[in-house]
């Protein structure tokens, strides 16, 4: 494989889910990955025509399949659903190049900054994941989406430090 992006149309799932897992580190495996795919053609088509997502989830015999071909324009909105960052491994032809090593750590200062002054202005929600979930939205109204970690990353971020101040005493 080449070190830039794939130049391609179309991909299928099952590809793109073994391409993209090792990107995720650890968020989820391959075949979990592979499943929120298949889920995915459904509910982003579903959005496409102004309809809610399944709220049940069907039987795997009944999702599409994982050779099923999808587009980049598919997964933009298959990663703004699930708050994913897109995949490093595929894209448009006129994505910027990636930033040099770093950018990250900016993205993590960031997110710790806002949780600081949530903790200070006492607005922290009631579980360490709804916490992330917000300081997701936050982030991504002031950084470029693409950069911003996905909640449950943030979770584990602020996880010690939200627990810690959860678990003290009141003042």
């Amino acid at each position: 494989m080449s070190n830039g992006p794939l130049r391609t149309r179309y991909l299928t799932l099952e590809t793109i889910a073994e391409l993209w897992a090792p990107e995720l580190r650890h968020q989820l495996p391959q075949d979990e990955l592979l499943r929120l795919l298949r889920l995915g053609i459904i509910n982003v088509d579903r959005i496409r025509n102004g309809l809610a997502r399944l709220e049940i989830q069907p039987p795997d015999h009944q999702l599409p399949k994982a050779d099923s071909r999808v587009d980049w324009e598919w997964m933009v909105m298959f990663c703004h659903k699930q708050e994913f960052p897109y995949p490093r491994f595929w894209g448009p032809e006129e994505k910027e190049p990636v930033k040099g090593v770093g950018q990250p750590d900016k993205n993590r200062n960031l997110i710790m900054q806002l949780f600081h002054e949530r903790v200070d202005a006492g607005e922290l929600k009631s579980s360490c994941a709804a916490e992330a979930r917000e300081l997701r939205k936050i982030a991504l109204k002031q950084a470029d989406p693409a950069k911003v970690p996905v909640a449950r990353y943030i979770e584990t971020l602020i996880r010690s430090e939200y627990n810690e101040i959860k678990n003290s005493p009141k003042q």
